[in-house]
């Protein structure tokens, strides 16, 4: 049976090549392998002590973590990048792959182009930290920075594709391919329900950018007939391109000074119009949360699980931490946590973002008590200066405004 990996040839490889085992270039054009794996799917332990303390159900809540951040390329991301990669590859020659990224699509595409044997080039916004500017490097990209967010750097990759082929244009999340991609990580996971290793979720948590694991997902549940299966859909608040679409009722576009999130790969102007579409034919909750709650939930989760996630992902994972309400209120014996993974962060920068932000909103509180303090002393001033002018100065406030009329 042939691998999932494509560091590992088939039986159909080995026969062929004489035993030696093949570059991933060759192992890939030898025979189907995907570029993602089967990530674990495991009951957290630690995951379910936190949701408890906030159950009054009296039911058992368990949590399951499809653990995709130990994608080969980091994220879930590679799950339909690699699809979309091997596609433009296989079936139409592409020779130069192009992606504009927040960081995590280019990783992907980047290591797709090196199994696939063809040149990358991956533009980034100029917030994306350097150490993940390396680490697409590292798998032999062409890393160029433009724009402050992705919408801009994608101005960028779509001219570089004009000139170098459009099929080798890979779009980070508005593309079928890519959705389809992600719809395989429900096939696992109901895979493992069926074996008996894991229980049907009865809510799905996950968090969204532009909108192609969201749409991944719904595809995926519809396919397995999960279709009474609800996704509750984590933004930050700096970062609400879907939660906005709920609020006006249509498909819209944030302005970009309202994109102000650190979590970098949710920092879109608008999620693509297939996830706004999947709202009418699925049942999906949005929630925001602080960026300093997905930072902290990243710190508790690499204590917890020995992972560590950027706060993209951790936005997601602080739900739980927070036993958020709309959660709660669901009443779920089984909830499904993706942890989608990320390259966008270390562990000094979580703490450097921790201390900034409760430094922030340390600065925020105090302006807030400054101004109401200074509300308040305003109104008090406003309610007795009438009363004595009443007695002492009407007149000479109306002899100063006649003079001043004359």
């Amino acid at each position: 049976m042939a691998s999932s990996s494509p560091y590992l040839v088939s039986s159909a490889s080995e026969e062929n090549s004489g035993g030696l085992l093949l570059s991933n270039n060759e192992i890939l054009k030898n025979t189907k392998l995907s570029l993602h794996i089967n990530s674990p799917l495991v009951e957290s332990l630690a995951l379910n002590q936190v949701i408890n303390a906030g159950n009054t159900s009296g039911t058992p809540i368990r949590v399951w973590a499809k653990m995709d951040a130990l994608q080969p390329s980091g994220s879930f991301k590679i799950r339909g990048v690699g699809l979309h990669c091997s596609r433009a590859v296989n079936e139409k020659g592409v020779k130069h792959l192009i992606c504009s990224s927040g960081g995590n699509a280019g990783k992907s595409v980047a290591y797709a182009g090196r199994c696939l044997g063809v040149k990358t080039t991956i533009v980034l916004p100029s917030t994306i930290p350097l150490e993940t500017r390396q680490k697409i490097q590292a798998e032999g990209a062409d890393v160029l920075v433009h724009g402050a967010i992705w919408d801009e750097a994608d101005v960028l990759a779509r001219q570089i594709a004009e000139r170098e082929g459009v099929d080798g244009y890979i779009h980070p999340f508005n593309h079928p391919d890519l959705w389809e991609g992600h719809s395989t990580l429900i096939d696992e996971v109901y895979q493992s329900v069926q074996s008996g290793h894991a229980e049907k979720p009865d809510v799905i948590i996950c968090s969204v950018g532009g909108g192609g694991l969201l749409v991944g997902l719904v595809n995926g549940l519809h396919r397995v007939g999960w279709h009474d299966v609800p996704i509750v859909a984590v933004e930050t608040h700096g970062a609400k391109s879907l939660a906005g679409c709920f609020q006006v009722g249509h498909h819209t576009k944030l302005d970009a000074s309202e994109v102000t999130s650190i979590c970098k790969t949710l920092a879109t102007r608008a999620v693509c119009e297939e996830a706004w579409d999947c709202t009418k034919r699925h049942r999906i909750i949005p929630v925001q949360v602080s960026d300093l709650a997905a930072v902290e939930a990243c710190l508790k989760f690499v204590d917890d699980e020995r992972v560590l996630v950027e706060p993209a992902c951790g936005a997601s994972l602080a739900i739980i931490y927070q036993l958020n309400e709309e959660l709660l209120k669901l009443n779920p014996k089984n909830i499904l946590s993706i942890v989608c993974g990320g390259n966008n962060t270390s562990i000094k920068q979580l703490f450097e973002f921790q201390q900034s932000l409760k430094e922030k909103e340390l600065t925020s509180l105090v302006t807030e008590i400054a101004n109401l303090t200074t509300t308040a002393t305003t109104k008090t001033s406003t309610e007795t200066i009438p009363e004595t002018t009443n007695i002492t100065t009407t007149p000479i406030l109306t002899t100063n405004i006649t003079s001043i009329t004359a």
